[in-house]
């Protein structure tokens, strides 16, 4: 949840610049903005222009796959291309790289920097690069920019414009707020209730619709093609790489171990400790005469007897340098048996006595040879792959194909022919890359879930092509059924909410029908179907309808006739938990808001072209 703006910028910054940048095209005045243009390769192609400043088309291509990786973890499940395009990935890929340029070009002229050791701060700060012990770990760092395709030079530049944009951005909308006046109405207003009737028409109510004639049934396929495809069939090749391997062909020599034994001496030796007890008391004249009694008697105990206190020493038990409060750290300098002078913390006066000497202890070489062995091969392994995946990428990008490439780099490489998409005998990641890369393209390097690497080049793509009516006849006259069942729900539901209009009741017209009439339980704006049992569609329509009159909704299967019969308004002016969390979101409505209006501005200032042939060669 997003904390008080002006208290809590830095923290709402990252998912106010998120929505910032996934804006749709109808933010940018689309149609006036879009031209022709496009070049032989789709990836070298420029898909877009902002004052001058070419985006290409593997700028667009990445950045999509990058939004459909998201997308596939969000959902749980495979998005090809045509799913994303269907979501609006590409759009919104495209939308979210021409806002970077129109930042990066206003954030040059207005001279905005970021110096290099706060870049490395902000990159060795990130925990998903850090290792079990919250250090910063290079090889880690490698692994993860590679998974997500990205050069570490990409990475630093990435980070420079984002933290740049931040600070522009919050210039921006550094002072808005919301009124609690605003709050206590924004509050009650999504806090009203209503209560409504509505009447359900299943299109299975209409089980005869007849039979569709050849014209209806070539109209109907016409319509529908694009569910009459054959599969898309693809073919490819590629190569694997392995860390294990690479693990494999690692050694590492007892000298090399020897001299990393030594130079980490430290994590292999257990400090000195000491076993302490200690008395503490409040004032310093008391300590005092607890340390001179046990002088003359040798025993803790006795001293604090005969010095009239009655207080009992405490057991610190074993504990090293790192353990033992700063005031109290001469006991180190002591001898066994032996009292610190009485010293003042804030806990009081203290008296503590060294029972015990507990000398150091270090793992000897050979004790811990193995071990060390072993994560220096490691080390040693990732380095060198890592290394070998970046002459890899150095190899492909220079456009050398993929048969080059392996036989260079000693690599296998495998074939698959005439796979559907829906094929299980291939592993699924490696599927699904090949399913997104272009014909005749090379992929990325990418990570698979069993840690492997791999490179793929699609060599040949069998579009998708239209069965013959013939083939689908039964199918498509379902669906021609299907859809005038719904014509006729939909002609029933709109005679009853013109009934309704005129003054009918909706519980007689629904039993004129044969149909229920179910009453709803109390309803807010926002409720979900968990919530209410209604679809969400329902209730948004509810709450757009006045107190009697009818609205027809339309669902997967069904067409649903509603009546708002009571609407109860919200005079509680809320609780300050509630009031806060309002005041919060509608920061950030307000906040994106503004970053709207002034991304407009910077479009109208600096001039946007987007070439839509370019971008649809590249899909």
């Amino acid at each position: 949840m997003l904390q008080v703006f002006r208290s809590k910028l830095a923290g709402v910054f990252v998912q106010i610049i998120m929505v910032i940048l996934i804006l749709s095209f109808a933010l940018w005045g689309v149609g006036e903005y879009f031209v022709s243009g496009g070049g032989d390769n789709p990836l070298t192609a420029v898909v877009a222009e902002v004052q001058r400043v070419d985006i290409f088309g593997n700028e667009l291509r990445n950045e999509v796959d990058k939004e459909m990786n998201v997308l596939r973890s969000q959902l749980g499940a495979e998005v090809d291309m045509k799913m994303a395009r269907q979501f609006g990935l590409v759009d919104r890929s495209l939308n979210k790289l021409v806002t970077q340029r129109l930042f990066d070009i206003e954030t040059a002229k207005l001279g905005l920097t970021v110096s290099d050791d706060k870049i490395m701060q902000q990159v060795i700060n990130q925990s998903v690069f850090q290792n079990e012990i919250g250090q910063f770990d290079r090889n880690r760092f490698r692994q993860i920019l590679l998974s997500n395709g990205m050069s570490e030079q990409a990475y630093i530049n990435a980070i420079r414009e984002d933290m740049i944009q931040k600070h522009l951005v919050q210039s921006v909308i550094a002072n808005v707020d919301v009124p609690d006046t605003l709050a206590r109405l924004l509050y009650q207003h999504q806090n009203e209730e209503r209560l409504a009737k509505m009447v359900q028409i299943p299109t299975s109510r209409f089980r005869d619709v007849g039979t569709p004639s050849e014209t209806q049934l070539q109209e109907t396929y016409e319509q529908n093609t694009a569910r009459f495809q054959t599969p898309e069939v693809r073919s490819f090749s590629y190569v694997m790489l392995n860390l294990k391997d690479a693990l494999d062909e690692s050694h590492v020599d007892e000298e090399a171990v020897r001299a990393e034994y030594e130079r980490n001496i430290d994590n292999y030796t257990v400090p000195e400790a000491r076993k302490l007890t200690q008395v503490v008391v409040d004032t310093q004249a008391q300590a005092q005469d607890i340390y001179d009694a046990y002088a003359q008697t040798g025993d803790l105990a006795s001293a604090i007897q005969q010095a009239g206190l009655e207080v009992r020493p405490t057991s610190l038990g074993s504990v090293t340098t790192d353990e033992t409060l700063p005031e109290l750290s001469e006991v180190f300098d002591l001898e066994k048996g032996a009292l610190i002078q009485p010293v003042e913390t804030d806990f009081g006066w203290h008296v503590v006595k060294v029972e015990e000497i507990i000398p150091p202890v270090i793992e000897t070489f050979e004790s811990v040879k193995e071990e060390l062995q072993t994560v220096l091969a490691q080390e040693i392994a990732a380095e060198s792959f890592y290394n070998r995946i970046s002459e890899i990428e150095d190899s492909l990008f220079d456009n050398n194909d993929l048969k080059s490439v392996a036989d260079t780099f000693g690599l296998k490489l495998q074939n698959v022919t005439d796979v559907k998409k829906d094929n299980t005998s291939v592993a699924a990641d490696l599927l699904t890359q090949a399913f997104d890369t272009p014909e005749k393209e090379t992929s990325d390097i990418f990570e698979t879930k069993d840690g492997s690497y791999y490179v793929l080049e699609v060599t040949n793509v069998q579009s998708p092509q239209a069965m013959p009516l013939a083939d689908v006849k039964k199918r498509v006259a379902d669906i021609w059924k299907e859809t005038e069942r719904f014509k006729k729900a939909d002609e029933l539901a709109k005679d009853i909410a013109n009934k309704i209009q005129q003054g009918g009741d909706i519980d007689q017209i629904a039993l004129e029908n044969n149909l229920a009439v179910v009453n709803s339980p109390k309803l807010k704006r926002g409720n979900s179907y968990k919530e209410t049992g209604f679809d969400e569609a329902i209730v948004t329509r509810l709450f757009g309808a006045d107190n009697g009159a009818p609205a027809v909704i339309s669902s997967t299967d069904a067409m649903t006739v509603a009546v708002v019969t009571d609407i109860q308004s919200n005079s509680s002016s809320g609780s300050e938990e509630d009031l806060q969390t309002i005041r919060e979101e509608t920061v950030l409505e307000m906040a994106n808001e503004f970053l709207m209006q002034y991304s407009n501005a910077l479009k109208d200032k600096l001039g946007v072209k987007i070439h839509t042939q370019a971008v649809d060669a590249l899909f």
